[in-house]
C-alpha cells in the first residue's frame, strides 16, 4: 500500500494557478515604454518566473532605467490598478479542492512578493488557508531559480522533497523545485516556455486532481521500491 505521509504537492502561483501572464505583459511593457526602453515580446517573456532583483539586473544590462525601487514601486501601482482583470484559471479551484478532500498536504512557492500574493489572494477569493505553507522571497529567501522558497514549504510542512510534486510552468521554478529535491510537473498552458526544460520533466496540460494523485503515488512506490527514476 502507498501511503502519502511526508508527502505534498507544491504550486507556483503566477502562470499556474492564476492567468497573469497577459496583465503582467502588459503592465511590464507600458511601464518600461514610458522609460523609453522599448521592449520585444521575447524581453518579456525571459522575465516570466525570474524574481524581482533578478528581473530588474536582466532589464538593466538592456536598457537605461530609474533606479529598482522606483521601477518596483511603478509596477505594483500598474497591478493593483489592473487586478480586476486577474482571473484563476478555470480549473485551478475545483483541482485545489479535490486534493483538500483527499487530505493532501499543499504548498505555495512563488516569487511574487507577500503583499501582492496575498492581495491576489483576496481578489480571487481563494483562502490563504488553503495551503499548508507559503514561501515568498524576502530577506531570508531567495528567489528562484534558488531553492530556498521550495526547501522553506517542505520545513513548514514537514514533508520529504523526493516524496512530493511542484508543479511549475517556467523552467526558471522547475530548476528551483528539482535543485530542492522535488519530482517536478512541467505545467504547459499554451504559452512559450521561458527556457529550455530538460526532458525529464513529465508534461501537464492541466490541473487534474486525480492525475497528479497518481503521479504523486507513482513517486511514493518508487522510492519504497528502491528506485530514484
Amino acid at each position: 500500500m502507498v501511503t502519502r505521509t511526508g508527502s505534498a504537492i507544491v504550486f507556483d502561483w503566477d502562470g499556474t494557478l492564476i492567468d497573469s501572464a497577459p496583465l503582467t505583459s502588459a503592465i511590464w511593457r507600458e511601464q518600461l515604454d514610458r522609460y523609453g526602453a522599448h521592449v520585444t515580446n521575447a524581453d518579456v517573456e525571459a522575465l516570466f518566473g525570474m524574481g524581482w532583483p533578478q528581473a530588474y539586473r536582466w532589464l538593466a544590462e538592456r536598457h537605461e532605467l530609474p533606479p529598482q525601487e522606483m521601477v518596483a514601486a511603478d509596477l505594483r501601482r500598474g497591478r493593483n490598478s489592473q487586478r480586476h482583470r486577474l482571473a484563476l484559471f478555470t480549473d485551478t479551484v475545483e483541482c485545489l479542492a479535490e486534493l483538500r478532500c483527499h487530505g493532501v498536504s499543499l504548498g505555495l512557492a512563488t516569487n511574487s512578493d507577500a503583499k501582492r500574493l496575498q492581495a491576489d489572494l483576496d481578489a480571487m477569493g481563494l483562502p490563504f488557508d488553503w495551503f499548508g505553507a507559503v514561501a515568498c522571497p524576502d530577506a531570508r529567501l531567495r528567489a528562484k531559480p534558488a531553492p530556498d522558497l521550495y526547501l522553506d514549504v517542505a520545513d513548514q510542512l514537514e514533508c520529504v522533497p523526493a516524496r512530493s510534486i511542484a508543479i511549475e510552468d517556467t523552467g526558471i521554478g522547475a530548476r528551483a523545485a528539482a535543485d530542492a529535491g522535488y519530482r517536478v510537473l512541467h505545467l504547459v498552458r499554451g504559452r512559450p516556455d521561458t527556457g529550455p526544460l530538460p526532458s525529464k520533466y513529465p508534461t501537464i496540460s492541466g490541473l487534474r486532481a486525480r492525475d497528479i494523485l497518481a503521479r504523486l503515488d507513482q513517486t511514493r512506490l518508487r522510492l519504497q521500491n528502491g528506485g530514484m527514476s
